[in-house]
């Protein structure tokens, strides 16, 4: 009997992984094996079902949803889309079954090779030729599996990723959004050597002083002799931390089978980063065999800057910021939740050029790219892990059976973020209420990263001063605007107030924002807020039947305008919406909120207010 699906994991909550690798914050996207394209696929009616002869082809990163099967999306807000209780799932649950060969480079022989799954909605369980290799939950975050042991270098191998839609961890990803099912982000294979990077951890302060910690592993077991790391920053060579090698082996913290260094640099008249100058120095660090050869190497972009919190200021750099942000999700009308680097991109320019200069990662951990981009082009991000129980939040909130998951998630999105300048706040989650899941999953991000701050709506929703509680931040959603304004004047406000969300923005909205922000730029202790939201999720649909158009659609739609025979299935304007059911095409489309900023709505008759529930 195959374990994966005998452990029946899409109802065990406490099970957030098998098989799988930790995160890390090493890119390894250059230098590997894109396995993007079509693959066999097959949806099945439950993962219990069995495997059929005949298959199909879905294009991969892509969600079926969205490639003409029968399982078509669905929007709900605050209810699930089904009746089971946590952390049960319906009997009918979609499941889709990819498969392909890969051919694995000869030159490949005697080196660590790993298989990374960008994303899958929701479980994930990996066989290589048969063989069970993991199982990964959290659907926006990569999984990684160590393939050295099942495949032959020079020779081919089939490789199967089975996705469960829905499982117990669909309790904690109730979004407000659309459902999907699918693999949406980049599939890849890459080797390294046996010794490798395991981790590189980057502290850049304003003042020019850079750290850099390493975490070294060998595939084999224990450590080889000698090894040792090296950096430079643009050209200047990094030093190596002889204390911190001292007082690891004074207090007994030398491992065999975890290697730890440390790296420091002071750079004269650093240039930092900030969301005006997003200056950016690169960073290479090597891993370095006894004998000098290089055995492994990491390359990023970084940048110099400080964020604090001073009484009921957030700091950047020592300076108070005003906080011009929109929440964001990762959406495209004809792909759903896959998006390019050239829409990420867009997105980006579009908002610096109407006056942004943030983005709450709305509401879970964005694609990689986001970050690269906001790092390059300047925007302070708020990173949210992908938490939200809005159906059942207080129940999940203190429940055990999801203490692990709620730590994991939280812990990979900041191990895999925790090196971006744009980076400035970590979030975890939205609308879960409040408990002590929430606490244990805060405990470890402090430990882990003390220089940035932590926000969450439901713990500061119990108290805006409140210094007992998780969230560090005040950001309150949709708070009164006179409620801002008394809290900042009363004398007991304790930390910045910055709304999570406020001033919606889908459908025929956005009022009240100059009020607003003649309130913010003129009352100390107020700094900001993210409008909610970038898109309208609309979905462009064949009128004939119903169906998404796809990744086919492209040129079926201009300015917000659906071609004829398409109209928009729109997401957001009910409570819960079937692709198939919505009705004739008076729903809007696809727009900006740059758009609506800047007083250039698209024309969109017909649309009425859409209304968030309340947390």
């Amino acid at each position: 009997m195959d374990p994966l699906p005998a452990l029946r994991p899409w109802e065990a909550p406490e099970v957030t992984s098998w098989g799988r690798l930790p995160m890390n914050a090493v890119d390894r996207r250059a230098g590997a094996v894109p396995l993007d394209g079509d693959w066999r696929f097959q949806l099945l009616p439950a993962p219990d079902a069995p495997v059929a002869d005949e298959w199909l082809s879905s294009y991969v990163p892509g969600v079926w949803t969205m490639q003409d099967t029968d399982d078509r999306p669905q929007y709900t807000n605050v209810r699930m889309p089904h009746t089971e209780f946590p952390p049960l799932s319906p009997a009918g649950n979609p499941t889709g079954v990819y498969e392909r060969e890969i051919d694995v480079p000869a030159d490949w022989a005697g080196r660590r090779i790993v298989l990374q799954v960008g994303a899958a909605e929701s479980v994930l369980l990996v066989h290589v030729d048969g063989r069970p290799v993991g199982i990964s939950k959290a659907s926006h975050l990569a999984a990684e599996f160590d393939l050295s042991d099942v495949v032959r270098p020079g020779a081919r191998a089939t490789v199967r990723l089975t996705v469960v839609k829905w499982s117990d961890a669909s309790h904690i990803e109730d979004q407000d959004q659309w459902w999907h099912g699918g693999i949406t982000r980049s599939v890849l294979l890459y080797a390294t050597d046996p010794l490798h990077l395991a981790d590189v951890t980057v502290r850049a302060r304003r003042d020019g002083e850079l750290r850099v910690d390493c975490r070294v592993r060998n595939t084999g077991g224990a450590l080889p002799d000698g090894w040792y790391v090296s950096g430079e920053l643009d050209g200047q060579l990094l030093t190596q931390d002889t204390e911190f090698d001292r007082a690891n082996a004074e207090d007994d913290r030398v491992s065999d089978l975890l290697g730890e260094a440390r790296m420091w640099a002071t750079v004269p008249g650093v240039r930092i980063w900030n969301a005006e100058t997003p200056e950016l120095y690169g960073l290479t660090v090597r891993l370095h065999r006894a004998d000098g050869t290089v055995a492994d190497t990491s390359y990023r972009r970084i940048g110099f800057r400080d964020v604090e919190i001073v009484g009921r200021d957030l700091l950047v750099n020592g300076e108070r910021v005003f906080v011009r942000g929109v929440n964001r999700h990762d959406f495209h009308p004809l792909t759903g939740r896959t998006v390019s680097y050239d829409d990420m991109r867009a997105d980006l320019v579009l908002l610096k050029r109407f006056g942004f200069n943030a983005i709450r990662t709305a509401h879970y951990p964005n694609d990689p790219t986001l970050y690269d981009l906001a790092d390059e082009l300047g925007f302070y991000v708020v990173d949210e892990a992908d938490i939200e129980s809005h159906d059942h939040a207080h129940e999940i909130a203190d429940d055990p059976r999801y203490l692990a998951a709620f730590v994991d998630r939280v812990s990979r999105m900041v191990l895999r973020d925790k090196n971006h300048p744009s980076v400035i706040i970590w979030s975890l989650g939205n609308e879960s209420d409040y408990g002590a899941n929430h606490d244990a999953a805060a405990g470890w991000v402090r430990r882990h990263d003390p220089t940035r701050p932590i926000q969450y709506e439901g713990a500061a929703k119990l108290g805006w001063a409140d210094p007992g509680l998780a969230s560090d931040i005040a950001c309150p959603m949709y708070a009164p605007l006179e409620d801002c304004v008394a809290h900042a004047l009363s004398g007991t406000q304790t930390k910045p107030l910055i709304q999570c969300e406020y001033s919606h923005a889908m459908g025929n909205s956005n009022g009240t924002l100059a009020d607003h922000w003649a309130a913010i730029e003129s009352t100390p202790g107020l700094q900001g807020g993210f409008i909610w939201e970038f898109w309208d999720h609309g979905i462009l649909q064949r009128v004939s039947d119903g169906r998404p158009v796809g990744r086919a659609g492209a040129g079926l739609y201009d300015n917000g305008v659906a071609a004829p025979g398409h109209r928009w299935a729109y997401g957001g304007g009910a409570r819960r919406t079937a692709l198939h059911a919505v009705g004739a095409g008076r729903h809007g489309a696809r727009r900006r909120v740059g758009r609506a900023a800047a007083g250039l709505r698209d024309p969109l008759p017909g649309r009425g207010p859409h209304r968030r529930g309340a947390p």
